[in-house]
């Protein structure tokens, strides 16, 4: 899906390639991401989001047709910046003390 840069397909993918891809290939898709926006090893403890959220995410983003140049990487990096703070609102960890 999409075009290579560096080896990886994930700076380049956009809502285009996205809504006309098969699930196989936007899992595939989702997961190149993930590692572009969250690289192991890379010393850094970034959130990441789920296979089922990052998804939810790119077929919410994706949905309208002006949005076909949104590039899906940054879609991610915005949706996952706000993780911590969903994670605390649903529950699913406590909010820090001061």
């Amino acid at each position: 899906m999409g075009q290579k840069l560096g080896g990886s397909v994930a700076p380049l993918v956009s809502c285009f390639d996205w809504v006309d891809a098969t699930e196989p290939e936007k899992l595939a898709t989702i997961e190149e991401v993930r590692n572009q926006v969250n690289p192991q090893g890379s010393g850094v403890d970034a959130p990441s989001l789920s296979d089922s959220e990052a998804m939810e995410v790119f077929d919410n983003g994706c949905d309208r047709p002006e949005a076909a140049g949104f590039r899906l990487y940054l879609l991610y990096a915005r949706a996952v910046a706000f993780k911590p703070l969903q994670d605390v609102a649903e529950g699913e960890v406590e909010a820090p003390s001061e």
